[in-house]
């Protein structure tokens, strides 16, 4: 009885996930009977196909790769070493958030296969949307000196730095969110605009934590 509990409230933990992995397999195996036996694998920067193999690769490897990926997450969030709820819940979001990227490659590989025209970016932009807001609404909601929010030695010392850097994060992100959206339609955009954004990001708020840090003191020194 206490096993069937313990499996039932897993499922329901889990279903988005092993619902996305079921899906990955069906609909390569659905496809694999229109695949020609020599399938292009890989394609170069300029679209060429650059490697050739067996179909069951194209159906088997990437649905496999997502297995893993899920085992992983799962045993990342049964270790002892990380027992908050909110952990747990940003493990799994991205636990999710890879095996969706893996779904992404694999339509893009099925797509390519069948001499169907797509751009990978296109596919992914609505993925980093998701991940810009997500890790957003992560900072925005972190407590102070938590796990997985802005650390600097300013935001480490004070609460209110922390608070104020992390609410400026939040924007930055959200703003990163909506411009990810000209992606879909400027595929090529992609290798340029998540690592300018990144670093942007990180430059702004680490120079914006020590801003108010300073301001904080000067306020403090000026009231004693």
């Amino acid at each position: 009885m206490k096993l069937f509990q313990a499996l039932n409230g897993f499922l329901k933990k889990k279903y988005p996930h092993l619902i996305l992995i079921a899906l990955l397999f069906v609909v390569s195996l659905a496809v694999s009977a229109k695949l020609p036996e020599r399938t292009p694998l890989h394609w170069d920067k300029q679209g060429v196909v650059d490697r050739y193999g067996s179909k069951y690769e194209l159906v088997f490897l990437l649905p496999s790769v997502s297995v893993v990926l899920f085992a992983l997450g799962v045993a990342a969030e049964k270790r002892h070493i990380l027992p908050s709820h909110k952990t747990r819940g940003v493990i799994s979001f991205f636990q999710f958030f890879f095996i969706l990227l893996v779904f992404v490659f694999q339509l893009y590989g099925l797509f390519r296969a069948l001499n169907f025209s797509v751009a990978l970016e296109s596919l992914s932009a609505p993925l980093f949307i998701a991940l810009f807001l997500y890790m957003g609404h992560v900072i925005k909601a972190s407590e102070f000196r938590s796990s997985y929010g802005v650390k600097t030695k300013w935001t480490m010392s004070d609460p209110m730095v922390w608070r104020k850097t992390s609410h400026l994060a939040f924007i930055l992100f959200n703003i990163g969110s909506a411009s990810m959206a000209f992606i879909i339609f400027i595929p090529k955009l992609l290798y340029y605009t998540i690592p300018a954004q990144i670093a942007a990001y990180c430059v702004i708020v680490v120079l914006y934590s020590k801003y108010v840090y300073n301001k904080n003191n000067q306020k403090t020194n000026n009231n004693p």
